[in-house]
């Protein structure tokens, strides 16, 4: 059944006590390392951390936890995070573990209470493509990514279980455009490693959201009330793998609606097209903190894995009776050693209607399909007039080295580099004498364990980036 509004309004004061204290607390769960910092580039606002949650949770004003437009005041999200589950084994036996960046909690706790993982990273990592930027890097597909790394390896305590480890890394990349016609879009990447000794089997990856939207310059009182909640019209667009939501103060819908209150549209899209054995899974309840349900790893599991979209028209997820929280997600995917990864992406999407929303999610997907890069989808950034260009060819050749297409927009010399998931340079080579025009050429890589690699190559006016698939070893 939908959460009474007042039960979720009688917690506002302690939790504004709470987010008072909790960024300042230390120890296995609210250390230092706990750090976040919000996007910049284009028009969402996102607050993104280093610990699997996005969105501050209200704990602040600003940065915004989703702001759409920017600096509209109209915020969309309390927050989001990342879930992983699989079925794995360590020293004490077989076990069905899930992990989560997120779970249904009063507005106002902070981030580090709302996550199972731990940071790598104490700072996140910001850089950006546009080699004006005091950030530029050669790395960079986007004006503005943040790259940050963290893992389960910490055992946290939880009720009425604590959290087993599955023994998982994650990088997560985010990319931001300045661009028009790209500037509605923020696209997250996981970049999954395991580092288990037993095989990670039938690997769920999704995203946990509240999507909440409301106008919070109207709101003197900070986090809001519980009048912003049960204000949340979802629907699910499958041609873009999409869940949408739009403000909505009353039923029926649409008249009852007061659209004009939050003009906007915003979107979570699994931009991750599964392949052939794979699924998606849409589910969605009315928020419960607590709720016995979804409180043990086999439920959550269950929940992540049955490939099935939920049914938005329930009673408890229509607006003023229910207040609905979701899950996306995609499987099962196997990492049978150590060192496997795999990667799934996510989009942030705003749009003034349902049109253009759908317009930003097919420039998402294409920007997926394409490594990320607008000169490779036809667009010319504004730091450069011409662009080198880099493609795969087969991979590995027979020799077991990697084979790229280069073209060229002039003649100079250029240096290819391999990067590991983790971003780590594994193998570069300098090429000289290379005239304008495509050119095949062989960099020598070694045996590469299976993951996502991505190579740059560069010249003295700018770079291209692709990604290299290893499937086996």
């Amino acid at each position: 059944m939908g959460r009474a509004l007042p039960a979720r309004a009688a917690r506002y004061r302690t939790v504004t006590f709470l987010a008072a204290i909790l960024p300042l607390c230390a120890g296995p769960t609210f250390g230092q390392a706990y750090t976040a910092r919000g996007t910049t580039a284009g028009d969402i606002r996102l607050y993104v951390t280093n610990h699997g949650v996005l969105g501050n949770n209200f704990v602040f004003r600003t940065p915004s936890s989703f702001e759409y437009p920017a600096g509209t005041g109209y915020e969309h999200l309390t927050h989001a995070g990342l879930w992983l589950g699989a079925r794995t084994a360590d020293a004490n036996g077989a076990f069905t573990g899930v992990v989560t960046g997120g779970k249904d909690q009063f507005p106002g706790n902070a981030t580090a209470s709302l996550t199972e993982f731990s940071p790598l990273d104490v700072e996140i990592n910001v850089r950006s493509s546009d080699p004006s930027s005091p950030r530029y890097s050669p790395l960079a597909l986007s004006d503005e990514e943040m790259v940050t790394l963290f893992d389960d390896h910490v055992p946290k305590a939880g009720s009425p279980e604590p959290h087993r480890p599955m023994s998982v890394t994650v990088r997560q990349i985010t990319h931001g455009w300045n661009q028009p016609g790209y500037r509605d879009i923020v696209i997250v990447r996981y970049i999954v490693t395991s580092h288990a000794s037993a095989p990670l089997g039938d690997l769920w990856v999704g995203l946990y959201s509240e999507l909440a939207s409301g106008p919070k310059n109207n709101y003197s009182i900070w986090p809001p009330s519980g009048s912003w909640f049960s204000k949340k019209l979802i629907e699910w667009d499958p041609a873009w793998r999409m869940l949408r939501e739009h403000y909505c103060a009353n039923l029926p819908v649409p008249a009852g609606c007061n659209f004009q209150v939050v003009p906007p549209w915003v979107g979570v899209q699994l931009l991750t097209a599964p392949a052939p054995g794979r699924q998606v899974t849409l589910a969605a309840w009315s928020f419960a903190p607590g709720d016995p349900s979804r409180d043990e790893d086999t439920e959550r599991y269950a929940l992540m894995s049955a490939g099935t979209i939920a049914d938005l028209s329930a009673a408890e997820l229509q607006p003023r009776d229910g207040d609905p929280t979701e899950l996306l997600a995609t499987g099962p995917f196997q990492l049978e050693a150590s060192g496997d990864s795999i990667e799934v992406a996510f989009a942030l999407v705003g749009g003034a209607d349902v049109p253009s929303l759908q317009q930003h999610a097919r420039t998402a997907q294409t920007l997926a399909d394409h490594g990320y890069d607008l000169s490779v989808v036809g667009v010319t950034p504004a730091s450069a007039v011409e662009r080198i260009r880099i493609a795969p060819v087969a991979n590995p050749s027979a020799s077991g080295d990697l084979e790229f297409l280069i073209s060229l927009p002039r003649a100079e010399e250029v240096s290819v580099v391999l990067f590991d998931p983790f971003g780590r340079r594994i193998a570069s080579q300098s090429f000289a004498g290379l005239s304008v025009g495509t050119h095949r050429v062989r960099l020598g890589a070694g045996r590469l364990a299976p993951g996502v690699y991505q190579v740059r190559v560069t010249d003295a006016r700018g770079s291209a980036s692709t990604r290299v698939v290893q499937l086996r070893r």
